[in-house]
C-alpha cells in the first residue's frame, strides 16, 4: 500500500481510530494494538487509549503479532483480535460474537460461507497458538477441529473486506462516506 495501514484515512478517522472505537462500542475496555516498531503508529494507538505492544517482528506476518500480543495480556482472558486492515466491521459484528463467545473455543463471522474477522478465541487455545511458527497461518488452529469452532453468520460483507490494494482501500472509503449519509 505505501502506507501504514494502521493509518490510512477513512474519511476523517485512520483505520486504527476506528476499530478502537468499535471495541470500545461493545465495552471492551482492554484493547492491546500490536505494532511494528513505528512511532506514529504507536502515538495514534495511545491517543485513541489503546495500549500498545511493540512486536520487533511484525513482518513474519499476523499470527506473529497476535502470538507476541497475547504474550503481553493475561492469559487467563479469552481475545478477540482483528487485523488492522479489516476496519469497517460493526459494532453490532463485534457484539455478536462475544455473546457467542462464552462456551466455544473460537468463533468467527462467516458472510456467504467464508469465515472472517473478528475472531474469538478462548484463553485454552493460547498455548496452541503460541506453539504455531509466527509466519503460520491461524487457519491451522482453526480447523484443526470444526467441533470446537462456531461459524456465526453475519450480513456484513465487512468481516471479509481487507485494504490489501489502493483499490481496497478507495472502496473502502467509499462504504464509509455513504454509511455517513
Amino acid at each position: 500500500m505505501g502506507h501504514p495501514k494502521a493509518l490510512l484515512d477513512l474519511g476523517g478517522e485512520t483505520a486504527l481510530a476506528i476499530l478502537v472505537s468499535t471495541f470500545r462500542k461493545v465495552g471492551i475496555a482492554d484493547i492491546v494494538a500490536v505494532i511494528p516498531p513505528d512511532e506514529a503508529i504507536a502515538a495514534e494507538a495511545e491517543r485513541r487509549g489503546a495500549r500498545v505492544v511493540r512486536n520487533p517482528l511484525a513482518h513474519l506476518g499476523r499470527t506473529g503479532s497476535l502470538q507476541f500480543g497475547w504474550r503481553e495480556t493475561d492469559v487467563a482472558h479469552d481475545i478477540v483480535f482483528i487485523s488492522v486492515d479489516c476496519p469497517l466491521v460493526g459494532a453490532g459484528v463485534v457484539a455478536r460474537i462475544l455473546a457467542a463467545g462464552p462456551g466455544h473455543d473460537i468463533v468467527r463471522p462467516t458472510h456467504g460461507g467464508r469465515g472472517g474477522h473478528p475472531v474469538f478465541l478462548a484463553s485454552r487455545l493460547r498455548s496452541e497458538v503460541l506453539a504455531l511458527a509466527p509466519d503460520s497461518s491461524l487457519r491451522t488452529v482453526i480447523h484443526r477441529d470444526p467441533a470446537r469452532r462456531l461459524d456465526l453468520p453475519v450480513d456484513s460483507a465487512e468481516v471479509l473486506a481487507n485494504l490489501n490494494t489502493p483499490d481496497d482501500y478507495e472502496a473502502a472509503r467509499a462504504r464509509r462516506a455513504s454509511a455517513g449519509d
